[in-house]
């Protein structure tokens, strides 16, 4: 089986990797800058650096499974990221997006 040192590192690091900072989002700050009309530039500044943090919380995760899978290889077992997402609505007919993600080995 796998060692339980490899096994608490690669959950530390793990956690190390979601630890990031999803911040408001682009939606919410660039509701933020059209209350700010002078500012209105800033919106596509806003959601460049959200679009940059969620691509590099991304790539972290990609190269940390990347790495797993290469010391669970040689155990004939692997480890994908998966997720579910559905919408449902409010009482007033808001959109609210709801977000399941797991690790299957």
């Amino acid at each position: 089986g796998l060692p339980p040192h490899i096994w608490t590192s690669r959950t530390k690091r793990l956690k190390a990797v979601n630890a990031h900072d999803a911040g408001l989002g682009c939606c919410c700050s660039t509701m933020i800058c059209i209350a700010c009309a002078p500012t209105l530039f800033c919106c596509g500044y806003m959601c460049k650096m959200d679009r940059d943090e969620k691509k590099k919380w991304d790539k972290e995760l990609r190269r940390w499974q990347h790495d797993f899978n290469q010391e669970l290889e040689p155990l004939g077992m692997f480890v994908k990221s998966q997720s579910m997402c559905y919408v449902t609505r409010g009482s007033k007919g808001e959109k609210n997006r709801h977000i399941h993600r797991w690790l299957a080995f």
